[in-house]
């Protein structure tokens, strides 16, 4: 076993986030919801508590855009859950990748932050919670799931795809492994190497850095 725990964050790291909001987008585009509007209301969903804890939901979405005098009933609700039945948002590595790590790990957990009743919602859906023996939600700071697991004598590994997390859990505990998911849409290739924490875009990459890892 290369690994004792194995830590894999969800949204953009092995749940293709970003083709799953498109898709959202164009529901409420068809209900007459403004770009701006859904844009702005989608922020104030993400972080209500404040700017590094996430707490997403359809419903608050919605409800957030009625206090804008959108005429929305539950049937958009309805419409934005069937998205996780009809569509595969994974990328296309993420279950060979998966397996892999489950493979070469003692112990996996999968680590998300956000409303603890969405996530599930779309881990249940995806399936994708078959490959853990534990699955945790936060609203957000890590490093203190982290700290209570992580032994000076374990190997930990540690994916995600935000480089400011992935900063703060190497600053708490820098003998971990720790790689970013590199995400295009959201950082630029000089943040990337500017937090000198190895990066990738696909999993397959960090599978291929995993088996050379020592």
């Amino acid at each position: 076993m290369k690994f004792d725990y194995s830590f894999v964050d969800f949204d953009k790291t092995i749940f293709d986030c970003d083709k799953f909001e498109k898709d959202m987008w164009a529901i409420f585009e068809r209900h007459g919801v403004g770009l701006e509007d859904y844009s702005a209301t989608y922020k104030k969903s993400l972080n209500t508590v404040s700017s590094d804890l996430f707490d997403y939901s359809f419903l608050e979405h919605v409800d957030f855009l009625k206090e804008l005098d959108y005429d929305l009933d539950d049937s958009v609700v309805a419409e934005l859950v069937s998205l996780l039945d009809k569509n595969n948002y994974l990328f296309p590595d993420t279950e060979e990748f998966l397996q892999f790590l489950r493979e070469n790990t003692k112990t996996m957990i999968l680590l998300t932050a956000g409303d603890e009743d969405f996530q599930k919602t779309k881990i249940e859906k995806t399936k994708l919670g078959q490959w853990f023996d534990d699955v945790q939600v936060v609203l957000g700071h890590k490093e203190d799931f982290l700290a209570d697991r992580i032994k000076p004598d374990n190997s930990i590994f540690f994916v995600n795809d935000s480089i400011r997390e992935n900063l703060i859990v190497k600053e708490s505990f820098p003998e971990i492994l720790i790689i970013t998911k590199f995400n295009p849409l959201r950082y630029t290739l000089e943040d990337a190497k500017n937090s000198h924490i190895p990066f990738f875009e696909t999993l397959t990459e960090i599978k291929k850095y995993i088996k050379e890892y020592e």
